[in-house]
């Protein structure tokens, strides 16, 4: 306990006397706030119907339905893939609003000067936060795309509240309500990076303005605070936030991952590591933010 306290509150520190924060967001980030692919509980309320034919968790549907392309299904099939997606697209992207870890992240960067790269597709980092300074080169729910990646990228809420309100069955949405772009009369699906044809230009337009706000710090102090970021796309955050703690002088890195939280011993005077509830540990640096202002 005592190296937590006092590891908090140099994170506190660090965090309080950075010109800049850069802030690298994983999914433990929304699983921290109730979003989680592997709660059961989670899974028996949202998909009742699907733990009666055996599946317990979001994550075993996701794999039931992450098909590469739905251009080649059956109409039978597209039906069923559109009714769970559907489903999931409404409660991640539409139903729930911005969840306590999230807001509490707000609170605690306040009036910092910050820039955000976010793996999630969830919305949640714009619920709480707004659009600006953010990239997010994943995608997200809230939109579609052609299965061929042609064309651009199509707002989904419309359709998406269709697809719910008129399913045939509880496990199938109708033949006529499935996605389909006129212009180019094929098929469309959720706008995630998924294959070689996912339609990333909407989102990866401003890495430039990323990049360019990570070079403005060589010569300030810049804290990469990485929040639930694993192993699915180290390449994206983690690594780059190591490499970039090494290189830059007055830079520090804040790891918090509930699984794992270790970092490369070069750069083990200039980081941190919290193996602990992503949540707990905002918390526990508000309640230090707050009574150093009394």
């Amino acid at each position: 306990m005592k190296n937590y306290l006092d590891d908090i509150k140099r994170a506190n520190s660090l965090i309080n006397d950075a010109d800049k924060i850069v802030i690298g967001l994983g999914s433990g980030m929304s699983a921290s706030g109730g979003l989680n692919y592997t709660d059961k509980e989670l899974f028996k309320k949202w998909y009742p119907e699907y733990v009666e034919l055996g599946f317990s968790t979001i994550w075993e549907l996701i794999s039931k339905y992450w098909v590469t392309t739905i251009k080649d299904l059956r109409v039978k099939d597209a039906k069923l893939y559109w009714g769970f997606w559907a489903r999931h697209i409404y409660h991640i992207r539409y139903e729930t609003e911005a969840t306590k870890p999230y807001l509490n992240l707000k609170k605690l960067i306040g009036n910092k000067d910050y820039y955000i790269i976010s793996t999630n597709g969830d919305h949640q980092t714009q619920k709480a936060f707004g659009s600006k300074n953010l990239l997010t080169p994943q995608g997200d729910y809230g939109y579609f795309q052609t299965v061929s990646g042609r064309g651009s990228i199509y707002k989904n809420k419309e359709q998406i509240f269709k697809m719910i309100d008129n399913m045939e069955s509880k496990f199938a949405i109708r033949e006529r309500d499935i996605p389909l772009s006129t212009h180019y009369n094929e098929r469309l699906e959720p706008n995630l990076r998924c294959d070689a044809n996912f339609v990333e230009e909407p989102w990866i337009s401003n890495y430039s303005e990323y990049n360019s706000y990570i070079s403005s710090s060589i010569n300030q102090k810049i804290v990469f605070l990485e929040i639930g970021v694993g192993f699915n796309t180290p390449s994206i955050i983690r690594w780059p936030f190591e490499e970039l703690t090494n290189k830059i002088k007055g830079a520090s890195l804040i790891r918090v991952n509930l699984d794992d939280a270790s970092y490369p011993t070069i750069i083990e005077d200039k980081a941190l590591g919290f193996k602990t509830d992503i949540n707990s540990f905002l918390e526990d640096l508000i309640s230090i933010k707050e009574s150093n202002k009394k």
